[in-house]
């Protein structure tokens, strides 16, 4: 995990993997993400992010799980902010026809970097 110094812009690498078993989320389908930012333990939220699928590029990671790159934390967002760990909750939109409404939210939550 990563430390970042307040007042800096950063970015931040999100791995695509379910919060309950850490098995790879398939993206295909991804209409929307959105990924929020807060401090641990449920704490106040530094950011949130909305990305449109063509602001989504997928790589993979040195453990083979497809990730996100460029999740920018613009310094003005962290000027006022807590220090200590972060954690992030990626929240995909995902076109599913096995459920009701066609889309499907999976979700994972992360500890992800410190504020220094």
């Amino acid at each position: 995990m990563e430390t970042f110094i307040r007042n800096h812009t950063f970015e931040v690498e999100i791995p695509f993997t379910y919060a309950d078993d850490d098995s790879e989320i398939d993206l295909e389908g991804v209409v929307e993400l959105t990924v929020t930012f807060r401090k641990i333990n449920e704490g106040p939220v530094l950011c949130t992010r909305k990305l449109s699928l063509s602001e989504i590029t997928l790589k993979a990671s040195t453990t083979g799980v497809k990730s996100i790159g460029r999740i920018f934390i613009n310094k003005l967002d962290t000027i006022y902010a807590e220090k200590g760990d972060y954690e992030y909750v990626a929240t995909p939109e995902i076109t599913d026809t096995n459920y009701t409404s066609d889309i499907s939210n999976p979700a994972t939550k992360v500890k992800c970097f410190t504020l220094a």
